[in-house]
């Protein structure tokens, strides 16, 4: 067990719980009830929200009667069995109050961590590559949408795939989600529907092999 610190070096806490009066060797304070059987529990688990801080849990008739409280506290007997060794209790006379003090103070008791930062899931994504006269098809045509949000993503994962130059010869090697896949699969069938005069016959056909590959990537993703 810890060193105990006298209750009187110790500064009330900021905040009191209800039935809890912080530890104030004051005269007027009067002391709360002692905690019955059918509340020690509730008592003991406030208590531990306060580690290290010292509360007036109330005052016995009798000297002898305080301190076999304490023990009893500090030993999870005798009708304390909700507290125990990481407890630490204390007894002091005041105008003839045997007052009688606790706190929750482990050995292994530190300031609380923070709770880790909670991560969302990772989101599943798919590899394909794309012929490199339909990624550079679609780099033009997204440059002439402008500013739209629902492509966004698509814009995200074609400029990572040129920003870590994962085009190989012909082909782009690009990863996305499945709602990207499925844009990106719209955007190839537009390509296409635009026939050989507006694209170019090599851009087409690209296009054609471009949306076989996404819509395979994507039922390989959602299997």
């Amino acid at each position: 067990m810890t060193q105990q610190t006298r209750p009187a070096d110790i500064a009330p806490p900021a905040q009191e719980r209800p039935g809890m009066t912080p530890i104030a060797l004051v005269p007027d304070v009067a002391p709360p009830p002692l905690p019955t059987l059918a509340n020690r529990h509730a008592y003991a688990t406030a208590l531990r929200a306060h580690p290290g801080q010292w509360f007036l849990l109330g005052a016995h008739d009798n000297a002898p009667g305080a301190r076999n409280i304490t023990w009893g506290i500090q030993k999870g007997d005798h009708g304390w069995q909700h507290f125990g060794p990481d407890y630490q209790a204390q007894t002091h006379t005041m105008f003839g109050q045997h007052r009688i003090y606790v706190r929750y103070a482990p050995d292994t008791w530190q300031e609380p961590e923070q709770e880790p930062e909670q991560h969302a899931p990772a989101v599943p994504t798919a590899t394909v590559n794309l012929p490199g006269s339909f990624a550079d098809w679609l780099t033009v045509t997204l440059a002439d949408f402008g500013p739209a949000p629902s492509l966004d993503d698509v814009r995200a994962a074609l400029a990572a795939a040129y920003r870590t130059n994962r085009r190989h010869g012909y082909f782009l090697t690009l990863e996305a989600t499945a709602p990207v896949l499925e844009m990106l699969a719209v955007l190839a069938a537009d390509c296409v529907n635009l026939g050989r005069s507006a694209t170019g016959h090599n851009t087409r056909e690209a296009a054609r092999t471009a949306r076989l590959r996404l819509v395979a990537a994507r039922t390989r993703l959602e299997s």
